[in-house]
């Protein structure tokens, strides 16, 4: 998975006139899907392995052996499919509060698939307070 300002930013990068004239629905889409990825991840704990793409992207070895290992699916080494240069690298916290401003949820949700994921939440404290109070 990825933070929903990454994927809005993604969305609004590919020019698609939808998501330029309503820019908040690209947020509103990755809350929408990621709701269900963790409605799933919470009832089938044993079925799943929750993975943020910085982990995939800094250890995809490591991330495709756990594939193998916690759900038994006879999985190959991966192949590079991405370009790096177009993953990350960007301040994140101002754009996450920009987004905290105007949908919180996402956020919250976002923390809470870190916390499932078993990532740490790193320098972008402020909504993290926020949203572990509120859990």
């Amino acid at each position: 998975f990825r933070s929903p300002w990454e994927v809005a930013d993604s969305l609004l990068r590919r020019g698609d006139d939808t998501f330029a004239t309503h820019p908040l629905l690209a947020a509103r889409v990755w809350l929408h899907y990621n709701r269900k990825i963790v409605d799933f991840h919470v009832r089938h704990p044993s079925r799943c392995l929750l993975v943020a793409l910085e982990r995939l992207v800094a250890a995809p070895a490591g991330v495709f052996a756990e594939i193998r290992s916690r759900l038994g699916i006879a999985v190959t080494e991966p192949p590079q499919l991405y370009e790096a240069a177009l993953l990350g690298g960007r301040e994140t916290s101002a754009r996450e509060a920009v987004l905290d401003a105007v949908l919180p949820t996402a956020v919250e949700l976002y923390h809470e698939m870190r916390r499932l994921a078993a990532v740490a939440l790193g320098p972008t404290a402020p909504t993290a307070t926020r949203s572990a109070a509120a859990a």
